[in-house]
């Protein structure tokens, strides 16, 4: 049983909006995430220097 052309037309017309469509949402989940590693990184950043300002400030005080 041989399809006809148009039906092998839009299979391949649906198979190339699908490879976009997931192409472009491989990029948005990359993007999306990229924007929660660099969140991460900055909530560790943001607790190491407050630790070590904690410290400072302490032996500061401690040393008066």
């Amino acid at each position: 049983m041989r399809r006809s052309p148009a039906a092998t037309a839009v299979t391949i017309v649906v198979f190339i909006l699908a490879l976009f469509v997931a192409w472009w949402l491989v990029g948005f989940l990359f993007s999306v995430a990229w924007l929660i590693v660099k969140a991460v990184f900055a909530i560790f950043v943001a607790l190491v220097v407050a630790v070590v300002a904690y410290i400072l400030i302490s032996r500061s005080r401690s040393a008066d």
